[in-house]
């Protein structure tokens, strides 16, 4: 009898494993799909090399129409943009997770403001040292 209960507890196990195998598989698929994965990184490389070649004191105006159209197709209602002045860092999220983050190499603070309405992301870049923050 306890060969049994060993053979079904086997079996279950492996039953197990192959749906959280197809689940990971069905979300990576659905996920690649979508081609967000692909937009997250075109954005978020565009903008940090837009950040590299900007001198302080420049404001710079983006069309976000192409972004938060896949946001909405996706479901997606959070913020599409973040940029971390403390690291360097842009991320763009189109779809649920934790998106695409790229680093900008400018000594630079970047002030960002993703207006919905207007379909613009606003960034306003301003040097480091400056006091007048």
């Amino acid at each position: 009898m306890n060969k049994k209960s060993d053979t079904l507890m086997e079996n279950l196990v492996f039953i197990l494993l192959v749906i959280v195998f197809i689940s990971i598989m069905y979300f990576a698929i659905t996920r690649a799909g979508s081609q967000s994965i692909l937009y997250e990184q075109i954005y978020t490389k565009q903008i940090a090399l837009m950040i590299d070649k900007a001198k302080p004191g420049i404001k710079i105006e983006l069309d976000t129409f192409e972004m938060q159209r896949i946001a909405r197709k996706n479901n997606f209602l959070g913020n599409l943009v973040n940029i971390d002045n403390d690291e360097n860092k842009v991320n763009v999220k189109l779809i649920e997770g934790k998106g695409y983050s790229y680093y900008f190499f400018n000594d630079v603070d970047v002030g960002w403001n993703l207006k919905k309405d207007d379909r613009k992301l606003i960034l306003e870049v301003v040097d480091k040292n400056s006091e007048e923050k």
